[in-house]
């Protein structure tokens, strides 16, 4: 394997595991993928969104009684002498000031939201250009990665199983490819299951909507390794959505 600019930055640490699953733990490389990956979302991201998920719950329940209050601060300001032009200001000051208490007192700030993004792409992103390196697939940012290597790690162009043996090369039947497109658009859909989407959100939504399925000609160009993680991690996200929606639905 090709020397790594750093052994701690965060891509060798990233190929470190997967070797180490592999060697240590004797299982084949494909199973060393699935393992790596499982481990790594059920470790890091998966608890990290079941803290977001209670908090975006929470956000919801308190916005029937934001608009409780800004009916109340509404009727307060217009009993007060003031010019209309400074009432709609005065409610406005009111109902922030109203809404950051709250927000802080069940924790639920919506900056928060934005954690596991930040931590399940930077993850992503690392585990896949580990794996387009272990496969000799060339690699974008060499100032992090270190050099592109001439050669595969060892094993990996047998280490797969059944139609896949080479992990070094796409995936021939597609398969995988059509199961990790469906996988990605069946998430963007159970994300926005149940709620209401305005004329903006349902941009944004279509769009994700072409970004999930637009991974299948991408993955089929991709080693057999990198797409064996994209799905593996794209069925979690799967299996954690509906997780999420059968718990709201039992409480």
């Amino acid at each position: 394997m090709a020397h790594e600019s750093s052994p701690w930055n965060p891509v060798a640490l990233s190929t470190r595991l997967l070797s180490f699953v592999h060697s240590d733990l004797s299982l084949p490389w494909y199973l060393s993928i699935i393992s790596s990956t499982l481990l790594l979302r059920t470790t890091i991201t998966f608890p990290i969104a079941l803290i977001q998920r209670n908090r975006v719950d929470r956000l919801r329940s308190l916005s029937a009684i934001l608009k409780a209050w800004e009916s109340s601060y509404r009727k307060q300001v217009l009993r007060n002498p003031i010019p209309d032009a400074l009432r709609e200001k005065e409610l406005n000051r009111l109902y922030s000031l109203k809404t950051k208490q709250l927000f802080k007192q069940y924790n639920c700030q919506p900056y928060q939201t934005f954690i596991l993004p930040w931590t399940q792409i930077p993850l992503f992103l690392c585990m896949s250009l580990s794996l387009r390196k272990m496969a000799a697939y060339p690699v974008p940012f060499t100032w992090l990665v270190g050099e592109n290597p001439l050669f595969p790690v060892d094993g990996f162009t047998t280490g797969g199983v059944a139609w896949f043996l080479d992990l070094t090369v796409a995936d021939g039947l597609l398969v995988f490819p059509f199961v990790l497109g469906f996988s990605n658009f069946l998430n963007v859909e159970i994300n926005r299951f149940g709620i209401p989407l305005t004329s903006n959100q349902k941009i944004v939504h279509n769009f994700f909507r072409v970004l999930a399925l637009s991974m299948i000609p991408l993955a089929a160009q991709m080693p057999m390794g990198v797409t064996l993680y994209w799905t593996t991690s794209s069925l979690f996200s799967l299996w954690q959505n509906i997780y999420f929606i059968t718990r709201t639905n039992k409480d």
